[in-house]
Formats: C-alpha cells, structure tokens, sequence
C-alpha cells in the first residue's frame, strides 16, 4: 500500500481548492498562482538526508522494505510512498518544509499549513 505526499508553496493564502490544485499540478499543468521551486537543490537535499539509502535516477529510494519514488518539478514535490515509516516520511516532510512548502495529504483532502 502507498501513501502520497505532496507539497507546493503559494503566497495566496485565500487559495482553498488544494485537490483541485493537486491535480492540475499532477497533470503538468503551470499554474500562476503556485510559486516556483529551486527543484535542483532540492534533489541535492534529499540525495544528502537519504545518502544511506540506495538512489536510481535520482527518483526512487530504497532501503530494506521502505522504498519512495521522489517527483520533483518547477512547481510542486510529490513522494510515493510504500511501507516507508512514519520517521522516514517526516525526514521528507522536513526537507520541503525548508522551502515553505507545507503537506497536502490528497488521501485526506487536506493541506497541513499554518492556517489550516
């Protein structure tokens, strides 16, 4: 079974459809309204907090029975997690939380920011 995560950043914060947000940005839809990312330092992030683990391409992640396959573009992250422990997804979540993106749970319907 997997878990999604997902995070963008937005200065809007009277933005209140974050599915609908969700699926435009899954679709590869631009939207003006969502910030750009430094996806490149991104990725150099998640190749350092998870060095440990076994990275091809830099989008899949493996270490034992955990295993995550990492999005990154202009826009928006999304991790596909399966049997990853609930340490190991926050590790992802901290690293996007550096750059002001908060989670959205799409199994939820829910964005974890600060007004939220």
């Amino acid at each position: 079974m997997s878990y999604d995560l997902t995070f963008w950043k937005t200065s809007d914060k009277t933005i209140t459809d974050n599915n609908a947000i969700y699926l435009a940005l899954l679709d590869g839809q631009y939207l003006s309204n969502i910030d750009e990312l430094p996806s490149a330092q991104i990725q150099n992030d998640f190749n350092e907090v998870f060095s440990d683990w076994e990275n091809t391409n830099n989008t899949s992640y493996e270490k034992g029975s955990e295993f995550f396959h990492l999005m990154i573009s202009k826009q928006f992250v999304s991790a596909a997690c399966y049997a990853v422990t609930q340490g190991n997804m926050n590790r992802i979540m901290d690293i996007l939380f550096e750059y002001g993106c908060p989670l959205y749970d799409a199994q939820l319907n829910i964005r974890f920011d600060s007004d939220s």
